[in-house]
């Protein structure tokens, strides 16, 4: 669809995200490992128990970060780690920030951000807001 464009705008690729966690050796072998993961089509919860903790941590790591930076869906296309881009219509793009792809949640009650009522009669604040 050509009206789609990326939901988050970002500067930062998965590939740069995965080294900050992982050096090149590291993302071969996690690349190993999904792609092991892929072929056999085990039960997620099954196979993890394969990989090292080491890996799992930092593929955490690396797992939310690219989902704050609108990347998700990560696979194994011609051995190499390849991602999905999260994607939104044009008229959207007014109605998306930092706070459309959190992990926390206000119903949850583990965001971190101000629920207070401000001078400007606002009762939000974002974290990525407060200094």
């Amino acid at each position: 669809m050509k009206n789609l464009r990326p939901m988050i705008n970002t500067f930062i690729e998965p590939k740069e995200i995965m080294l900050k966690y992982f050096n090149e050796n590291d993302i071969a072998t996690m690349t190993r490992y999904l792609s092991d993961y892929q072929r056999t089509g085990q039960d997620w919860r099954e196979y993890r128990k394969k990989i090292p903790d080491y890996f799992l941590d930092n593929w955490a790591n690396v797992l939310n970060e690219c989902w704050r930076n609108g990347f998700c869906n990560p696979h194994v296309f011609r051995n190499k780690i390849v991602w999905s881009r999260i994607m939104s219509f044009e008229h959207q793009k007014d109605m998306i920030d930092r706070c459309t792809l959190c992990m926390k949640s206000a119903q949850s009650g583990n965001c971190t951000g101000d629920f207070r009522r401000k001078e400007n009669g606002s009762r939000f604040e974002p974290c990525w807001k407060i200094a």
